[in-house]
């Protein structure tokens, strides 16, 4: 008998709202890069993965899903500010200037949270993005993007789907962030 098997992340989930903004403030951007023969990135689906935990059979699933309920996780504002591009990965997208320290101990923590679980974490640095296009063969000369103020409710934890036409996603759990510092358990 096989045992089930999730693609899963954490990230960073905007609301309707920002997701309206964040459609606004791209608009040139997606255009150009659609003209260039990117394939643009739906709106429904622009997040800020904050760990790629990849294929989770259901055991590391549950464990994964009631470690993270204990993490105390601080607020913080987010700026997104500044175009980026991975070459290697083809990957054009918006980004902070400056990552806040509550979002660094985040995903820090989630990265223990994984690692407790039986997960392997990332070896390369973190660095906050909202992906906006891939399959880009070369950066752009864009004129620098109207910036963004993101101020997260919540982290949350999303299944991937791959299908031909794209990417599904869908939140499976959401956690808070409040005021504080982040802890994993509570005193």
């Amino acid at each position: 008998m096989s045992e089930s098997v999730r693609r899963l992340f954490f990230a960073l989930w905007p609301d309707r709202d920002l997701r309206s903004r964040l459609a606004e403030v791209t608009r040139h951007a997606r255009r150009e890069l659609g003209k260039a023969g990117a394939r643009v990135v739906d709106t429904a689906n622009v997040h800020i993965t904050l760990a790629f935990l990849g294929n989770v059979p259901d055991e590391q699933y549950q464990c994964v899903a009631s470690s993270a309920g204990r993490i105390q996780a601080g607020s913080f504002d987010l700026l997104l500010d500044r175009w980026g591009f991975f070459r290697r990965a083809r990957v054009y997208y918006l980004t902070p200037a400056a990552v806040p320290g509550e979002l660094e101990r985040l995903v820090g923590r989630l990265w223990d949270v994984a690692e407790s679980c039986g997960l392997k974490p990332d070896p390369r640095p973190y660095r906050a993005h909202l992906t906006l296009a891939r399959k880009v063969t070369a950066r752009l000369d864009l004129p620098a993007p109207e910036s963004v103020l993101w101020s997260p409710a919540d982290f949350v934890l999303v299944s991937s789907e791959t299908r031909s036409e794209g990417p599904v996603y869908r939140v499976l759990k959401r956690w808070p962030l409040s005021v504080g510092n982040c802890e994993i358990g509570s005193e």
